[in-house]
């Protein structure tokens, strides 16, 4: 088992180097997990086991020990569904497919993570600023234009799979023995002493893990938790709720092309959608009001904040099901299964307390993931709700 920080310099073999597994390479009708910073695992749990040896941080670890079957994780942070399932996962399964001896047996199941939080904010931000000169504007939402779309960066997926290809870098231990040289050339000339210390600062330790409540403790707004009032991390950034009904339905159906290429990448294997709620979602507020930020989108890949803004609790849920019930609709549409995770959650947060923090309070902590491969086990094995479940806001 590599350290954290030497497995992100192993180009597309990185995943390989996951514990979530019994071998190198996972076993025919393994589960793989794709989605964005929450597949990688990112949140305190993370930060708690830089310096193990064989650390266990996400859900993928979680349902490994729940299934018994191998699971390999394609997490690709900030990545919103177009771009990662047309382009990371080509790019990602031909890129360990073009290594000697490395061809990866078939998947049972893929689990689809959407997440709530900013999805949709994220595809909008390709949508509105980023699409190719071909896209005519008052045709962007044809489901053509998005099957189209999602051609052209599954080909270019492709391309990058295998430009660089050349006998050593077919040869997978000369091509991660050159990763590892350049590492260690870049932290001899940072003056770091650790030369395989990361370039990636999520994977460099920060030293033990001290918990800091202090976003917590200033806040003045609070939620139900652990079967009592509890402060929640305020003003917090959470653009799903300020996305419009067109943001809706231009996501859903470039989601919906997203997936019909997952079917194509992965033939034979079941695909779940796994809806997760955003971290304010997961709690019942407290108040009639949250003081909400809007990560607003411009051209050039910037973004700015927008104004603390007072949302009501019957806003924050009526826009979790709408959103909920939308990438539902395009996964029945698509032909793949569904899974809505928010009624864990909220049972969970209600029992247990917070599933997320406090260092990282934008991602699960470990018993968020342990939540949220719970319910993705209730989904695989069938016994999910069809479709979503109704977010009731409290009264007060």
């Amino acid at each position: 088992m590599l350290p954290l920080g030497v497995q992100q310099q192993l180009g597309f073999l990185d995943v390989l180097a996951q514990s979530s597994k019994k071998g190198t390479l996972p076993e025919p009708g393994h589960i793989v997990v794709i989605g964005d910073s929450y597949a990688e695992g990112l949140g305190d749990g993370l930060l708690q086991v830089f310096d193990k040896p064989h650390p266990e941080y996400n859900a993928s670890h979680d349902l490994y020990h729940l299934t018994g079957r191998d699971v390999l994780t394609f997490g690709f942070r900030g990545g919103y569904p177009s771009w990662t399932f047309g382009y990371e996962m080509t790019a990602g399964i031909n890129g360990i497919n073009r290594y000697a001896g490395m061809h990866l047996p078939p998947a049972g199941d893929v689990v689809v993570y959407y997440n709530e939080l900013n999805d949709v904010n994220d595809e909008m931000d390709i949508l509105d600023h980023g699409m190719p000169d071909w896209v005519d504007p008052a045709r962007i939402g044809d489901p053509q234009t998005a099957e189209r779309y999602i051609s052209q960066l599954a080909d270019a997926g492709v391309h990058r799979a295998y430009q660089r290809w050349h006998f050593f870098a077919n040869a997978h231990l000369a091509d991660t023995l050159g990763h590892l040289v350049k590492l260690a050339i870049k932290n001899k000339m940072r003056g770091n002493s650790n030369f395989l210390a990361a370039d990636d600062p999520s994977y460099r330790s920060p030293g033990p893990y001290q918990p800091d409540w202090s976003r917590y403790e200033k806040s003045a707004f609070f939620v139900r938790a652990g079967g009592k009032v509890v402060p929640y991390p305020s003003p917090t950034v959470e653009p799903f709720v300020f996305q419009s009904a067109r943001d809706l339905e231009l996501s859903g159906i470039y989601f919906e092309a997203a997936v019909r290429h997952l079917k194509v990448l992965f033939p034979g294997a079941r695909i779940l959608v796994t809806y997760i709620p955003s971290p304010v979602t997961a709690y019942e507020p407290a108040q009639p009001e949250l003081p909400l930020i809007n990560r607003i989108r411009l051209p050039g890949n910037t973004e700015r904040n927008g104004p603390v803004t007072l949302v009501s609790a019957a806003r924050l849920a009526e826009m979790s099901n709408a959103t909920c019930n939308t990438i539902a609709a395009h996964a029945r549409a698509a032909g793949v299964d569904f899974v809505d995770t928010r009624p864990d959650f909220r049972r969970a947060t209600r029992e247990q307390g917070y599933l997320h923090g406090p260092n990282d309070p934008g991602h699960p902590n470990r018993q968020g993931y342990r939540v949220l491969a719970e319910s993705i086990l209730t989904g695989l094995k069938g016994e999910a709700p069809d479709g979503c479940s109704v977010l009731i806001p409290p009264k007060f």
